[in-house]
């Protein structure tokens, strides 16, 4: 008897256990059931929210990048102005210069000019010579040479302008052109009138032992 008691007692209580988990159950279910729907909850939020940041920073990149191209914009507009500027004041000086060599074409005669006049130009070839420096490195290395200075001789004597028209060595050029322009010259005539005229003066550069 106490045996059976036992048993029936131990099964009781097992049973009793079973019955307890059986009306537990449904509840667990049921705390489950809220949990995941919850959590399927909290993540539709966390979603919305992310959505929501990303279209923002999506706004600002594009508002940015479309100042940026506005700014850009009105820097190459700037700069395209500034050129336009810059070239319609370069075509301005460039007929200015036009017009003077114009101007500089109609007053003097080209530099071989045939036209035949009364006189030509002439100078004292002792004050040439005194204008005329022998280079220092010439002398040092013996070199001796010729010049040919083209110079035009305005109305007043004085030279205008000149060039080399023929050198045997190019050490000699700058100090021979240098005395030319220094020189002063009788101007040259034509019916009994002073004119510019054109003029080769030949200068020799030789070492005296």
């Amino acid at each position: 008897m106490n045996t059976l008691k036992v048993l029936a007692i131990t099964s009781v209580a097992v049973l009793s256990l079973a019955s307890c988990d059986s009306k537990n159950e449904p509840a667990q279910q049921k705390d489950s059931s809220q949990t995941a729907q919850g959590t399927a909850g909290g993540k539709g939020t966390s979603d919305g929210a992310s959505g929501t940041g990303a279209a923002s920073s999506t706004a600002e990149a594009t508002a940015a990048a479309a100042a940026d191209s506005l700014k850009a914009a009105q820097t190459a507009k700037a700069t395209a102005d500034s050129l336009a500027a810059a070239t319609a004041k370069q075509s301005k000086l460039d007929d200015k210069v036009e017009e003077a060599s114009e101007e500089t074409r109609k007053k003097y005669p080209s530099a071989y000019d045939t036209t035949p006049v009364d006189k030509e130009p002439e100078t004292d070839m002792a004050a040439l010579r005194k204008a005329i420096e022998y280079p220092k490195e010439a002398k040092a290395k013996n070199i001796e040479g010729k010049v040919q200075v083209r110079a035009l001789i305005g109305v007043n004597g004085r030279v205008v302008k000149s060039f080399i028209e023929n050198s045997t060595h190019p050490i000699f050029n700058e100090p021979a052109q240098s005395a030319v322009k220094k020189t002063t010259f009788t101007p040259a005539t034509r019916k009994g009138k002073r004119i510019p005229r054109w003029v080769t003066v030949p200068i020799t550069y030789r070492l005296v032992s």
